[in-house]
């Protein structure tokens, strides 16, 4: 059985349409966790009356909170965060929702194999749950899966079957092409995929930054190459509370990490194009100001291939002089003149240097840099 988390923040309307297309698949071996993600609007409420106008059964739950509902198929849980935690956090605290409650009723313990990670400003195909899970099943080397993602605007195009990593780069399979083009083929193997849509085994839970080097106490600074390395507010080592995703990076970037990750643990995974799902993709990224966004994505970029390549300095001081710039281009793509679009390049390899991460904090401040 497969435990599905859809973070929700702001964002009923699209959550509860991606609840109703989970509703349309035959069957109910699932159990679904709506994560509302300190949400400042009416949300909680407005999927609450959804439920239960609907007659779907479900359970509430607050951060920290007792809840008696056991984890069976076909049970929902609606889980009310404190304050928003980002994608990554959000996400790992709704799998250790789960895992509680599997502590709490042993006998459940054995029916959940995977989790799936769903943005919520998706729908579903009505048997797309049913392939991942059936070629996990005949292909167990394989650790993590994804659909085949389509454009849910009606476009006929795909956004992406995952991808393939390459010198800290990546590049999407069949992005940006109609659908007609996907191969007719059980399975593609992938270096590269993305939390929009992320099936994973449970047995991948862990700390997910146990490959760092441990960070010294005190100040929470530790110290590589003479100079201070500035960590993320969340923090990395949390052994206590299984996660799936980095929550080094408040917004972006735990994907590529994951990816990352994987590849370097020999760990296998493969994009199932006959499980489809439809993204109206970037719901949430609308809401936020472009170039801090994109000065944001960059930085997480950085920092994390920094971090992958800790042993490899002069590989990264490469890759960094050729990925300059474009990134140059990019900001000038958005209004920026050539002065501040140097300025903010130089000031995000700058940060990329010393920081271990972009937490809540950071990010806020990225996103008022780039109004100015």
């Amino acid at each position: 059985m497969t435990a599905i988390i859809i973070l929700n923040w702001n964002g009923s309307a699209d959550t509860i349409a991606c609840l109703e297309s989970l509703y349309k698949m035959p069957g109910q071996d699932y159990v679904w966790v709506v994560v509302d993600n300190g949400s400042t609007d009416d949300s909680l409420a407005r999927i609450t009356r959804y439920l239960q106008e609907k007659g779907r059964p479900f359970a509430r739950a607050d951060e920290g909170g007792p809840v008696e509902a056991a984890p069976l198929p076909g049970t929902g849980f609606l889980l009310a965060l404190k304050e928003n935690y980002g994608f990554a956090k959000g996400n790992n605290m709704g799998i250790a929702f789960v895992e509680n409650l599997l502590s709490a009723h042993p006998s459940c313990a054995a029916g959940i194999s995977h989790y799936l990670l769903l943005n919520n400003d998706t729908e579903v195909d009505p048997g797309f749950l049913h392939e991942l899970e059936s070629f996990s099943r005949s292909h167990p080397g394989y650790a993590a899966l994804t659909p085949q993602i389509r454009y849910g605007n009606g476009s006929g195009k795909v956004w992406n079957c995952g991808g393939k990593l390459f010198f800290g780069f990546r590049k999407y399979l069949y992005g940006e092409k109609p659908v007609s083009k996907v191969k007719r083929k059980p399975f593609f193997p992938i270096s590269l995929i993305t939390g929009c849509a992320l099936f994973a085994e449970r047995g991948l839970l862990g700390d997910p930054d146990a490959w760092m080097e441990p960070c010294a106490s005190g100040n929470g600074a530790k110290k590589g190459r003479g100079s201070k390395k500035i960590l993320p507010e969340t923090g990395t080592r949390q052994a206590s509370r299984p996660r799936l995703l980095t929550e080094r990076f408040f917004f972006g970037e735990e994907d590529f990490d994951f990816s990352l990750r994987m590849r370097e643990s020999g760990k296998k995974m493969a994009c199932v194009p006959s499980s489809v799902v439809y993204h109206k993709q970037g719901a949430t990224q609308r809401q936020l100001d472009k170039t801090g966004r994109i000065y944001v994505h960059y930085l997480n970029r950085f920092i994390d291939v920094r971090q992958h390549w800790r042993e490899f300095p002069l590989r990264y001081r490469f890759w960094k002089g050729l990925y300059a710039p474009y990134i140059v281009l990019v900001f000038r793509k958005y209004g920026n003149s050539w002065k501040r679009a140097w300025k903010l390049v130089g000031n995000l390899c700058k940060e990329a240097s010393v920081r271990e991460g972009v937490d809540r904090q950071k990010f806020l401040a990225c996103m008022e840099t780039g109004k100015r």
